[in-house]
């Protein structure tokens, strides 16, 4: 999330690049405000609550799709090369 412009998108993508971190930042920062404001309403640790309105769904989402790509990328039947010349590409 905190690229340098040097080694970021080039062009009219580092404009589409930073609007889209904004947008992920203020959406963040509303989910945390959210969830301490209701917490705090219903008399809830709000620490609590943020653990489990999005620390633990986040690390369950990053798990299953870590695997699933694992899975993808490495299933016998979903070659990502059409040959072995394309395989050994430096050999």
């Amino acid at each position: 999330m905190f690229v340098s412009r040097q080694r970021g998108a080039k062009g009219n993508a580092w404009r589409t690049f930073q609007h889209d971190r904004i947008q992920v930042s203020i959406f963040a920062g509303a989910l945390v405000l959210a969830t301490i404001l209701i917490a705090r309403a219903e008399n809830r640790p709000p620490v609590l609550s943020l653990v489990f309105t999005t620390i633990v769904p986040g690390i369950g989402y990053f798990w299953l799709m870590s695997f699933v790509t694992f899975m993808h990328h490495t299933h016998q039947r979903a070659p990502w090369y059409s040959g072995e010349e394309d395989f050994e590409y430096f050999g």
